[in-house]
């Protein structure tokens, strides 16, 4: 498979990044993307932006704003994610985050595939200066060199790898989808109270008898009570895991820290010994908690690893989904209480945890509505995975591509 070698400049109309002034903030208008934006599958979670006025975005020039078949590039500490283009929203990016408009000698989808070639980035990291935050320059980005095949050939590539991405994709949209669901049932049976009473029907709007609870400050179901997030789970805290750094690479278990949680585990991700108290191990299925920085939940299904401090593994004293969902939902007040405080890094204490109220059913209800959304949750494990297998696929697959190791047909 021929390719010739091209610096990166020569494959884009231009290459700039973000406005260099800091931007001014609003409560409406046009998102501001960071590179905290950006997440494990490439792609820009727009969930709680800031943004900036629409008059701000209008101001820039052409080459700073981002249009469909256009990559994005993070050159600043968390550097190396491309960003493919291909949805029309108008936002604003920090000056991080490089942009590159491809010209007509390439098919762009294939220069982001050429920049999420590990290969790419290996290149990037040996030419990324400064320690605390590594940076790529603009300069050393543009001079970059890449492999570059005919744009048949490009075509043919982009097919292959674009059919996984679209795969995974689709099953992200299901699994949102289904996220959207579960949401739903969750409200409509701990929030509105109309979950099935002994006759089918929806307890609160069928006339189900609510007495006020003082701890909460509302009404709830007869024989339902307060009390906090230990009520429901045990939460075990993560090692500080630089100090049981693994002695060899037979007994060793990947890190999983904040950054997995996102990302799952990568080729910067860092190993502990696989003789740590079981406590600390982490399977699929298990329940996370970042109590730190980031604060929120997940279910965990990159495979086995330690767990890191900053990080609690929930261990449900009730039916698993319920307690899942009951912490899921509360962790808007925990934002909340992080941000009243107005540190850089948001975190939890046990007092907090403590000082949680929530309104507690009596098993029944838990274990029913655990049977209720036990499939939608396990829908969601199943494209995970799958997810997790189709990445290591193209992953394995692109740098063959790229460098003539592979061809299509085979």
């Amino acid at each position: 498979m021929e390719y010739k070698k091209v610096k990166l400049s020569e494959c884009c109309k231009s290459i700039s990044d973000g406005d260099h002034l800091p931007p001014p903030k609003s409560q409406s208008g046009v998102p501001f993307i960071t590179i905290s934006n950006i997440d494990g599958d490439n792609q820009i979670n727009f969930n709680g932006t800031m943004f900036v006025p629409d008059s701000y975005y209008d101001s820039l020039s052409e080459e700073k704003k981002a249009r469909i078949g256009d990559i994005l590039y993070s050159v600043v500490g968390s550097f190396g994610k491309p960003v493919f283009i291909d949805f029309d929203k108008r936002f604003v990016f920090q000056r991080h985050i490089a942009i590159l408009k491809p010209n007509d000698k390439v098919n762009s989808r294939y220069l982001y595939y050429v920049m999420l070639n590990p290969d790419f980035y290996y290149i990037a990291d040996k030419m990324a200066i400064g320690a605390a935050q590594r940076t790529i320059t603009l300069n050393s980005l543009r001079n970059m060199t890449v492999n570059l095949h005919n744009i048949a050939m490009q075509n043919a590539i982009v097919d292959v790898l674009s059919s996984i991405d679209k795969k995974i994709q689709c099953n992200n949209k299901i699994n949102d989808n289904l996220q959207h669901q579960l949401k739903l049932l969750y409200d409509y049976w701990f929030t509105q109270f109309d979950f099935p009473d002994e006759n089918g029907k929806p307890y609160r709007a069928s006339g189900g008898s609510m007495v006020w609870n003082e701890q909460l400050k509302r009404n709830i179901p007869v024989n339902w009570k307060a009390d906090n997030l230990y009520a429901v789970a045990d939460y075990v805290n993560g090692l500080a895991c630089q100090n049981y750094r693994p002695d060899d690479d037979n007994h060793k278990l990947p890190v999983i820290k904040i950054t997995e949680m996102h990302n799952g585990i990568t080729d910067s991700t860092e190993f502990v010994r696989d003789d740590i108290p079981v406590k600390y191990i982490i399977e699929d299925g298990d329940i996370l908690f970042s109590w730190s920085a980031t604060l929120e939940t997940m279910l965990w299904y990159g495979g086995k690893g330690g767990l890191n401090q900053h990080i609690f593994k929930v261990v449900p004293k009730c039916p698993k989904f319920f307690a899942y969902s009951q912490l899921s939902a509360y962790i808007i007040n925990f934002k909340t209480i992080a941000e009243s405080r107005k540190t850089t890094m948001g975190h939890i204490t046990t007092d907090h945890m403590e000082q949680s109220r929530i309104a507690i059913p009596p098993i029944e209800v838990q274990t029913a509505f655990n049977t209720q959304v036990s499939p939608l949750y396990d829908q969601i494990a199943i494209n995970c995975k799958e997810n997790i297998r189709l990445q290591a696929l193209r992953d394995w697959l692109l740098p063959m591509l790229m460098n003539g190791q592979a061809t299509i047909s085979d």
